[in-house]
């Protein structure tokens, strides 16, 4: 599944239940223009407020 920084189609609801699920999960920027590439904001988001653990999100590494 995607937490799409560009469009809403994973909301925290929706991230929440997977998580509870044990989806594995990507982020992506969904960027159009070259300034958008690696842009998160909304992705963190998602990802703090619905509790998914970053070890499911299988393009993201833990510092």
């Amino acid at each position: 599944m995607e937490i799409n920084n560009g469009h809403g189609y994973m909301n925290v609801h929706d991230a929440s239940i997977a998580a509870k699920n044990g989806a594995r999960l990507l982020v992506s920027s969904d960027a159009h223009r070259a300034e958008d590439v690696g842009t998160f904001d909304k992705c963190e988001k998602i990802i703090f407020a619905s509790g998914i653990d970053i070890k499911q999100i299988l393009n993201i590494k833990e510092a």
